[in-house]
């Protein structure tokens, strides 16, 4: 016996398309190559031929779509993009942010709940206070950047830190940027506006534009995973991420697994075991920053990226593995 696995995206993605969008794409992609069968659903049809929904995100529209499934029948899976803060003010915050009662009310009845690390099944556990199953299912390592892994992080003797992601408030570039012209050092954007947050774009493009600075660019529509963002990552040496709050951003998997230094915030998202390597600042301000990646630039002896980060459990072929038994066994029971 077999079984269909019908999925809708986090939002419609001609209004928002970032890295969850990817991370659920990639991961549907990765399900489909292992065997499963996936549909990518239509909500004009009113066909319901598949055997289990696969929701993503934490949202009122998701949370009323679980108990629609559950009435015919179909059971239901939700990978869910958690803080990790899990004390104090967050949790008040967390929740307010997810204000409605339908979220808490419903939560219940999902099969199964899937985040990308450790540390976030013990926040679902505590902040959601989910009792069925989590699955630790990580994002995908695209293979072109598997197929060039090194294990030795590089000697930097020329700063050429490079940020990939949506030009956001939360990603903070500005602050990169500032840095990048106080301290004249190359500096590579990648990405586009946040479509909620056009007007961090246009501060950033004015930032670069005014400063008349040749050290730093800005590559606005690299597709994912291309040959041009395995050529950057190829040419620079550090990768410098000054996010309020991520996951487990997907760029950052990329950098690590290429031997890129990392410099992130003191952060609570940052502080993960699987970053334990990575340079954290306590301030996030431009002479913090550049000082860090002169600290980078001062070591003397060839650095080694942690042994316990194995790049192909994160590739396509094993995440959609565990993406089949997750499937199988919500479907058929253990």
């Amino acid at each position: 016996m077999s079984f269909i696995v019908g999925s809708l995206p986090f939002s419609p993605h001609f209004f928002l398309h970032g890295g969850f969008e990817i991370q659920a794409k990639e991961a549907l992609k990765a399900a489909r190559n292992a065997g499963v069968e996936i549909q990518f659903l239509n909500p004009w049809s009113c066909s319901c031929d598949f055997d289990i929904l696969h929701l993503w995100g934490l949202h009122d529209n998701n949370f009323s779509l679980i108990q629609l499934a559950k009435n015919k029948g179909i059971k239901v899976i939700l990978s869910a993009l958690l803080p990790f803060e899990t004390i104090g003010s967050w949790i008040e915050v967390a929740k307010k942010r997810m204000h409605s009662d339908t979220i808490w009310n419903n939560l219940h009845l999902v099969d199964a709940i899937v985040v990308v690390s450790h540390e976030q099944s013990m926040v679902a556990r505590s902040l959601l206070k989910y009792k069925g199953i989590i699955h630790v299912i990580p994002n995908i390592i695209d293979d072109i950047f598997i197929d060039n892994e090194s294990t030795t992080l590089r000697k930097v003797d020329n700063i050429h830190a490079v940020c990939v992601g949506s030009i956001c408030t939360r990603k903070r570039q500005l602050v990169l940027v500032n840095s990048a012209i106080d301290f004249k050092f190359k500096l590579t954007l990648v990405g586009g506006p946040d479509y909620s947050d056009f007007s961090y774009f246009d501060k950033v493009k004015h930032a670069i534009d005014s400063s008349n600075s040749s050290n730093i660019s800005i590559i606005e529509n690299a597709p994912y995973a291309s040959q041009a963002i395995l050529s950057l990552y190829s040419s620079a040496n550090i990768f410098v991420l000054l996010s309020k709050y991520e996951t487990q951003p997907i760029s950052a998997l990329e950098a690590m697994c290429l031997g890129l230094h990392l410099v992130f915030p003191n952060r609570p998202w940052a502080q993960q075991l699987l970053f334990r390597d990575a340079h954290h600042i306590q301030r996030c301000d431009s002479a913090s920053v550049y000082n860090m990646m002169m600290n980078i630039v001062d070591l003397k002896k060839p650095a080694y990226r942690d042994p316990s980060f194995a790049p192909k459990s994160f590739s396509s072929a094993s995440v959609g593995n565990l993406y089949k038994n997750l499937y199988h066994e919500v479907f058929f029971g253990k």
